[in-house]
């Protein structure tokens, strides 16, 4: 490494010049960036559920459902003649809308009532001809709550307002459906007599995106001018400021250009990149430069170039080291989250650290060599290691807490007492759930829109039960039928079940229309072939693309969608594994799948927490290797993990005392907490081994570091913790989330490293350190 800091050194020019080149390359690649906002980027698409979501959309020519809820703003009900044409209105916009998948909207214009006649039943539509008056609206009103089926999907329960539902397309753009959506709901307004609510999984993703595409906008510039500042803060020059910086911007641009080259595209997890990686990639930058200064005032007779290559030499090996396990910990998102957007973010933000790593080694020393920058007095005063022409205000701050609170027993034992009990506590908390519109704030429209449809119909998140006969026709048999028929009953006898809808209903509404509407025969047929003749008989006067969402072609299979009015997980596991069984039992000649979002996120969630404490071991485990291979301890790897684990650990008890649920925004916090936090005490081992052997007990070696990279320690801390914390001015949770746990995750680790690894290091002998490199040897007795 002497080699290459030398060559930088003595060609500086030509070096910053190369790297200028690389960073212009990258230009081209970052014009290949797409975007990615579609609903499918947010499931765990690695799970077999998310396979069967998909098999039972395709059967069943189904997909995830965008819901429009229309009301009167008058009278509060929509069963006039006004209300149901603007029903009408609003369903036909949805028919020709882009994105909305033909035939797919299903409404009081475009669903039809079954109606008995002489001839067995008629097939008649609800609006068509439309109402004129308000006996004609009341009537429309009676016939829908005739027919169960209707009640509370296209009517609300209450009688008052009226539903149109449509299917994305697979390619849809939800953002621009949305968008048309809202144009709608703004023309609607401005009319003033009916409005619109807009809900569903697809809206509440694609409104997501919005809302994160937003927040990368503000939050970037604040990430920026704040690690300004705090670079200004600790380095106090406006070289410490831009150097950095200049460091920094090449390697967030190389993150996203090696999108295209990786086959990723720009996901809403993707706008956190620049935070993140400005936040961590920086602290390198932070030490090089901090450790230059040092050297310059205690050996002001030396050029720049002997001062660039001396701090080369002193600190590349923890340097790549910290920066390798940074990395290692981003790549850890692979196998922590099941969400692609999720790994892709990790491995594109390692990426990113990576770069900054490789421009800390070449560009920042040639930057340094060519500028020439000073340390400025007020550094030399408040930050300069053991001072200069005396002790240092930070000299001083050191001496007066080694001792009473820095490697002090007493308080290391309390602190560590402090843990296991807040720690027990908050652990003994957790617990997990998953709802995507909890990521909203209360006040946000999408969240109230969403509640507005849940409290008023029989819900938007559903199950999708597929029920193969592996017979021809064989859902025409009414032992099959009566049985699909008890165990809708039996679900609609749970609490949070708003409704169900099968082949069944249908059935048994024919049949009760082929017998003159009388009550008693609302139910099954007695037979298969008077089953097949309803049938024969609706597809002569009706749309037979009514019964796709509930049997195939063959009529070989069968599907039962269950409405949840509580979708998130928490309400709903209970509920979700009753059901995996009890369709089970119910039909054991058959093969029963479940599909649709809410299963999807059931089987992602289910033993989440063995998942978050197996990703945690995972996750150490990692570091531990990689500080063995580099640090060649056991021992000394151990306490390296030491400070990060106690901090990620009291995280996980501070969200279980805050009463947080373990979901999206906390299973993926730990991992680059763990790859970050571990920095400071790679720097302080490192150091600390460097002082040991070259004389110093205990006590002094303590002194020593805390005076020489203590500094540093606190800088990269507080850098750190001040870049994610940007991320609690997001509009949404999940970044608030991630913030807020790495924040206090990095707070708690550079505590334990001062207050208990100060303590710990007592017990790493000098006698079982390995020898170091010539190199690091010689520069550490500098």
């Amino acid at each position: 490494m002497l080699r290459i800091a030398k060559f930088i050194t003595e060609y500086p020019k030509a070096t910053f010049g190369a790297i200028l080149l690389l960073a212009a390359a990258c230009i081209p690649l970052l014009l290949q960036v797409r975007a990615d906002t579609s609903i499918s980027s947010f499931m765990p698409r690695g799970h077999v559920s998310y396979q069967q979501k998909l098999d039972i959309q395709r059967i069943y020519h189904i997909n995830d459902p965008l819901f429009v809820d229309v009301f009167d703003r008058r009278t509060g009900d929509i069963f006039t003649p006004q209300g149901l044409a603007a029903v009408q209105s609003v369903s036909r916009f949805l028919e020709d809308l882009p994105g909305v998948r033909p035939g797919s909207v299903r409404s009081l214009d475009t669903y039809d009532d079954i109606l008995g006649s002489d001839g067995g039943f008629d097939v008649k539509s609800f609006l068509k001809p439309l109402p004129t008056t308000i006996a004609e609206a009341q009537a429309v009103r009676d016939r829908v709550k005739a027919f169960p089926l209707y009640d509370g999907l296209l009517v609300a329960e209450n009688g008052k307002r009226a539903a149109v539902i449509g299917d994305f397309e697979d390619s849809a753009d939800v953002l621009a459906v949305f968008a048309q959506l809202e144009q709608l709901r703004e023309r609607m307004d401005l009319e003033g007599d009916y409005g619109i609510t807009v809900s569903g999984p697809p809206i509440v993703t694609g409104t997501l995106n919005v809302y994160l595409n937003q927040d990368a906008l503000r939050l970037d510039p604040v990430a920026a001018a704040l690690t300004a500042l705090l670079l200004f803060f600790a380095l106090r020059s406006l070289a410490g400021v831009l150097l950095p910086l200049c460091v920094m911007l090449p390697s967030i641009a190389a993150a996203f250009a090696s999108m295209p080259l990786l086959g990723f595209t720009f996901t809403p997890f993707s706008n956190a990149i620049p935070v993140v990686v400005l936040s961590t990639g920086i602290a390198e930058s932070v030490h090089f430069l901090s450790t230059y200064y040092d050297l310059r005032l205690r050996r002001p007779e030396w050029g720049v170039k002997e001062a660039v290559t001396h701090v080369y030499a002193t600190v590349w090996q923890p340097i790549v080291m910290t920066s390798v396990t940074t990395v290692a910990g981003f790549f850890m998102l692979l196998q922590d989250s099941p969400m692609i957007p999720v790994q892709q973010f990790g491995v594109t933000a390692g990426i990113g650290v990576m770069v900054a790593l490789a421009l800390t080694l070449i560009a920042l020393p040639a930057a340094i060599v060519i500028v020439d920058p000073k340390p400025s007095a007020a550094f030399a005063r408040l930050y300069a290691s053991r001072g200069v022409g005396g002790p240092s205000g930070w000299d001083r701050l050191v001496t007066r807490l080694v001792g009473p609170v820095i490697d002090n027993r007493a308080v290391a034992g309390a602190f560590l007492v402090v843990v296991v009990v807040v720690g027990g506590l908050g652990l003994s908390r957790l617990f997990a759930d998953y709802e995507p519109v909890t990521f909203f704030p209360k006040d946000s429209s999408v969240y109230q829109d969403f509640h507005t449809v849940r409290e008023n119909y029989v819900g938007v998140n559903f199950v999708e039960v597929d029920i193969n006969t592996r017979v021809q026709d064989g859902v025409y048999s009414p032992d099959f039928l009566r049985r699909l028929d008890g165990l809708q009953q039996r679900i609609n006898a749970w609490p949070q079940i708003g409704g169900t809808l099968s082949i069944a209903d249908y059935l048994k509404k024919m049949n009760q229309a082929f017998n003159a509407d009388q009550p008693d025969f609302y139910r099954i047929a007695d037979s298969a072939d008077a089953n097949a003749q309803f049938f024969l008989l609706f597809t002569m006067s009706g749309d037979p693309r009514r019964f796709d969402e509930v049997t195939d072609g063959e009529r070989q299979r069968a599907n039962l969608r269950v409405f949840l009015k509580d979708g998130n997980y928490a309400q709903s596991a209970a509920f979700m594994n009753w059901l995996e069984r009890e369709a089970a039992v119910t039909f054991p000649d058959a093969k029963v799948t479940l599909g649709g979002e809410a299963n999807v996120i059931h089987h992602w969630m289910t033993g989440i927490g063995w998942d978050v404490g197996w990703s945690f071991v995972l996750s150490n485990l990692a570091m531990f290797l990689i500080c063995l291979v580099i640090l060649r301890s056991v021992v000394g790897s151990l306490l390296l993990l030491m400070p990060i684990s106690i901090g990620v650990l009291l995280t996980y008890a501070f969200i279980g005392a805050s009463g947080v649920a373990v979901g999206l925004g906390t299973t993926s916090f730990a991992s680059i907490a763990i790859g970050v936090g571990v920095d400071f005490a790679i720097h302080y081992l490192w150091r600390y081994r460097d002082e040991r052997r070259h004389g110093l007990d205990h006590s002094g070696a303590t002194v020593r570091v805390m005076q020489d990279v203590g500094k540093t320690i606190v800088f990269n801390g507080v850098i750190v913790i001040g870049g994610f914390s940007v991320l609690l001015l997001a509009t949404t949770t999940p970044p608030q989330q991630v913030g807020t746990y790495v924040a206090i995750s990095i707070a708690a680790s550079l505590a334990t490293t001062f207050l208990v690894l100060t303590v710990a290091t007592r017990w790493w002998g000098a006698a079982r350190m390995k020898t170091l490199p010539t190199e690091a040897t010689s520069n550490g007795a500098s």
